[in-house]
C-alpha cells in the first residue's frame, strides 16, 4: 500500500529514503524495548510522588541531561521514569531487571527533584500531601524556560 502511494505522489527516491530511514528508525527503536526492563516503583511510607507536566526524566550517567526537553533521548539514556500516580511509578531501564521495588527515601527525594527540574511549568500532587514542603525546599532547582513566567503548583 505505502509503494503504491509513493508512484501516485511522485518524487519516489525521497519517498523511498525517508521509508528506508523511519524502518531503520523503527528497528533500533524496537531493539531497545526488547532489550529493556519495566520496573513499578513505590515510594516508602507516607512518601508520594510528584508529577510534572512533562513527567518523563531520563538519566544518564554523568550528565545532567533529564530527559526530552534537556535532548536526552532513548539511545542516550540508563533509564527513564514516569509517575503515574501518587504511590506509583514506572520505569524503563536499559537492564534485566524488572519488578517491583519499595524506594528509599533518598531515591524517591531524587524521582521528585527530577520532577521539579524537569517540569516545562506545572507540578502536580495530591492537597494535603507531605511532598509540598520537598517542592518548597527544592524550588531553586527549577530551571525556568524561555518565555514562561513562575512554575504553578496545583
Amino acid at each position: 500500500m505505502i509503494d503504491e502511494q509513493v508512484r501516485q505522489r511522485g518524487f519516489p527516491e525521497v519517498d523511498l529514503i525517508f521509508r528506508h530511514k523511519m524502518e531503520g528508525t523503527y528497528e533500533q527503536v524496537k531493539a531497545i524495548f526488547r532489550d529493556a526492563s519495566v520496573q513499578i516503583l513505590e515510594p516508602p511510607g507516607s512518601r508520594e510522588f510528584l508529577i510534572a507536566d512533562v513527567p518523563v526524566c531520563g538519566y544518564r550517567f554523568g550528565s545532567n541531561q533529564l530527559g526530552p526537553l534537556d535532548g536526552l533521548g532513548l539511545y542516550h539514556t540508563g533509564h527513564f521514569t514516569m509517575p503515574l500516580s501518587p504511590k506509583y511509578a514506572t520505569r524503563l531501564a536499559i537492564s534485566k531487571l524488572s519488578g517491583y521495588y519499595r524506594l528509599s527515601g533518598t531515591e524517591s527525594d531524587k524521582v521528585n527533584a527530577r520532577q521539579i527540574q524537569h517540569a516545562y511549568r506545572e507540578l502536580y500532587l495530591r492537597p494535603g500531601s507531605t511532598t509540598e514542603e520537598f517542592v518548597m525546599r527544592n524550588m531553586a532547582a527549577w530551571r525556568k524556560p524561555a518565555a514562561i513566567s513562575p512554575l504553578s503548583i496545583v
